[in-house]
């Protein structure tokens, strides 16, 4: 946030180029096997505070594959959630922070419309963000009125963390039900009181994990896994195990292949 607003306060017109910077680096992104294992999964909908396109690419490859436990549709601004007001059935992929697709030759020359479809970079965006996305951040706060909210890969220091969290706990009064985030901490007597401090406080439980490994732990806890879902694991293993070392412990790839297939 702090190298975007220097970026842009020393270059005229610099704030319009900033989307398309940020785009041309995140475009080639790729889902990792946590996104994949996610989309096996009945969520209510997911929320993702990234720009890129990893969530909603995993939760394709998932339902041509026959392994999503539901159709996804990415929904990054309002408009586009009234596009798909009468579809009852998809699961929705909030896109509160804007989406790489709708920068550069998918942005309107609008400068109104360009503004609703900007990315969340700027403390100015931040402030900005509930008003230009409304009904999103509406359909986000009344999932987390009925359902368990699982934040994931946010550090407590994060800026973007503590706005979307905070901002819920607000709106929410407090956690309807239980809260959850996932992320690591190399620090045990940090993560013991951190704990501590959010269970009390917040009615959140920290689970010290990375994504990959929390989904793969996840995915051994409900106990079956798709046939295609098990091969793609299986393929990507030694990469996911070099990416998250940190946090392997005692996984091993025959906890995950061994698993039988749904019921």
């Amino acid at each position: 946030m702090e190298a975007a607003e220097f970026y842009a306060a020393v270059r005229a017109g610099a704030r319009d180029k900033l989307d398309d910077l940020i785009s041309s680096r995140l475009k080639d992104l790729k889902p990792t096997v946590g996104h994949y294992l996610a989309a096996s999964f009945p969520w209510r909908s997911v929320v993702t505070t990234n720009y890129n396109t990893v969530a909603e690419n995993a939760w394709g490859a998932a339902t041509s594959a026959a392994y999503s436990a539901r159709h996804a549709i990415a929904l990054a601004t309002d408009a586009a959630f009234d596009e798909h007001a009468g579809n009852d059935i998809s699961m929705r992929i909030y896109k509160p922070h804007g989406c790489i697709n709708n920068q550069g030759s998918g942005a309107p020359t609008d400068p109104a419309q360009r503004q609703l479809q900007r990315l969340v970079i700027t403390s100015d965006d931040y402030y900005h963000s509930a008003e230009t996305r409304q009904l999103i951040y509406r359909a986000i706060m009344q999932d987390a009125q009925v359902s368990t909210t699982v934040f994931v890969g946010y550090s407590l220091e994060d800026y973007t963390f503590r706005n979307m969290f905070f901002r819920l706990r607000e709106m929410l009064g407090q956690w309807k039900s239980k809260s959850y985030s996932v992320g690591p901490d190399n620090q045990p007597l940090r993560f013991e009181w951190r704990s501590e401090a959010v269970r009390e406080n917040f009615r959140t439980t920290l689970v010290n994990d990375n994504f990959d490994t929390f989904m793969l732990r996840l995915t051994m806890a409900r106990g079956y896994i798709h046939p295609k879902l098990r091969q793609l694991v299986a393929q990507t293993w030694q990469q996911t195990a070099t990416d998250n070392a940190n946090a392997m412990g005692r996984l091993q790839l025959s906890d995950i292949v061994n698993l039988p297939d749904p019921p």
